[in-house]
């Protein structure tokens, strides 16, 4: 694997920059792409096999099919609980199904910075 990785360093620095515009060439675009899936059975993460290789792991992810991760916050709906006189609770309902329940104000905060980490 390491003589892989080492052949396909000196293939990407032969191109020189990659940018817009600039395409791979197939051949190696698709010995990039065995590594990378080899790689990500072994364990690795795709930002540790672009770094390993010098590019950006979101021209891989794009390669790959997958979605980038967002690194912006969704909307989430606060919602105050349904009975008038029962125990103020937070009750938060976040996108795809998320649903937090009987947080403090303060760790729910805690909890959003620790996820955007």
């Amino acid at each position: 694997m390491e003589n892989m990785r080492e052949e396909l360093q000196q293939e990407l620095s032969k191109l020189g920059p990659r940018g817009r515009g600039r395409a791979y060439p197939k051949g190696l675009m698709g010995k990039l792409l065995s590594y990378t899936v080899a790689r990500r059975r072994q364990g690795a993460k795709l930002v540790e096999v672009a770094a390993e290789l010098g590019m950006k792991s979101y021209t891989l992810a794009r390669w790959l099919g997958e979605k980038r991760p967002s690194r912006s916050f969704e909307r989430v709906e606060v919602v105050a609980p349904a009975a008038p006189g029962a125990e103020r609770k937070l009750i938060v309902h976040g996108p795809r199904g998320l649903r937090v329940e009987g947080l403090e104000l303060g760790d729910v905060a805690g909890l959003v910075r620790r996820v955007a980490e």
